[in-house]
Parts: structure tokens; sequence; C-alpha cells
């Protein structure tokens, strides 16, 4: 696999959310509209916590593997209730549909000890606010999506409160993404 980039993340239960993208997708294809949107690997959720370049050297990923031991043991672990449901917006459109905790002030406390440890200059670290959150589906056509949104967000919403109460924490974990397919490939490297 080609590897743009590399991140620091939080590999989910994805058994969670299997019901909600068998739905998604069965009304993509009952509205003929799969063309529409970009769901999201199910394979594939996570929670970024972190960015990082291409190519790693043998310093950071010592580094890495030393902090993912830390942030694993078990002591450190808590839990992840995935409760909401919102969008990115490009030039005043929704642009991608992402879920995320509500309470998440340790995955923030993550972030802001990580950008601290390791400077880069990724742009992707550099948002005015760290949003943690579950990529679902990226919007390929605006203008036909909004006819469906009521319809498509119902569905997410429904699902929401099936498992707004179940930790869909797995683990912390290195991945490594190929972004020049959609959706995107990611690999847990350690």
């Amino acid at each position: 696999m080609k590897t743009t980039s590399h991140f620091l993340g939080i590999n989910l239960n994805n058994k969670l959310f299997a019901g909600l993208f068998k739905s998604l997708q069965k009304y993509l294809k009952e509205n003929n509209i799969e063309d529409v949107i970009s769901l999201q690997n199910l394979s594939s959720l996570h929670i970024t916590i972190y960015y990082f370049g291409e190519n790693l050297d043998d310093a950071t990923l010592s580094n890495l593997k030393n902090d993912l031991l830390t942030l694993n043991k078990k002591e450190n672990l808590f839990p992840i209730f995935i409760d909401e449901v919102n969008f990115f917006m490009q030039e005043g459109q929704n642009q991608l549909c992402y879920l995320y905790p509500l309470k998440d002030r340790k995955i923030l406390e993550i972030n802001s000890i990580l950008k601290l440890k390791y400077l880069n200059k990724i742009v992707d670290n550099n948002y005015p606010k760290y949003v943690p959150h579950i990529t679902i589906f990226k919007i390929k056509n605006f203008d036909l999506y909004q006819k469906h949104q009521e319809n498509i967000l119902a569905i997410i919403k429904h699902y929401l409160k099936g498992i707004r109460r179940d930790n869909a924490f797995k683990s912390f974990n290195l991945f490594s993404v190929n972004s020049t397919l959609s959706p995107e490939k990611y690999t847990v490297i350690f």
C-alpha cells in the first residue's frame, strides 16, 4: 500500500457501526444516489489524534512505540461514547459528515500533549480547533445530497440512540494512510 501520511489515533469497535453503514448503503442504493456521497470504509473507522508526514524516522517511530505503550496501559484507558453527528463545511456547504463524542476532554488533552512533543508542519494539525471525530462520509454532490439530508440524518440519529451508551474504544494505534484512494485506506502499523 502506498503511504501518504501517518497518524496516531484511536482504533474503534467497528461492529458498533455495522448496522448504521448497512442502513446507509441500503438507502443510497434504493434512492440511486450511491455516487452522491463516499462512505468511509467500515473497517477503517477511527479518531485521529495527531498527524505525521509520509515518512517517519527511526527516532520518531521509537518515541511513538513508547507513547503507545503508555497510552494503552490499563490505567490510562477511558471509554468513548459516540453520541453526536455534525458536518465540516466548505464554502458554506456541508462537505464531510462525522460522528463525535460529546465528552472528549481526555482526547483533547492527548492531542495537546502530542502537539507539544511532536512539532511538525502538517497542515491537518494546524486547524484553529481540534475536533475528535469519526468520518462517516464525504459529500461529492452537495445539490443532490441536500435533497436526502433529512432522511440520511434520521438514519444516523436512529443508530446513535442505540449505541450512545456502548464504549466504542478499542486501542490507541499508529496508522498509515493512503489518501489517494476514495474512501481512504488505513492500516495499523502498531
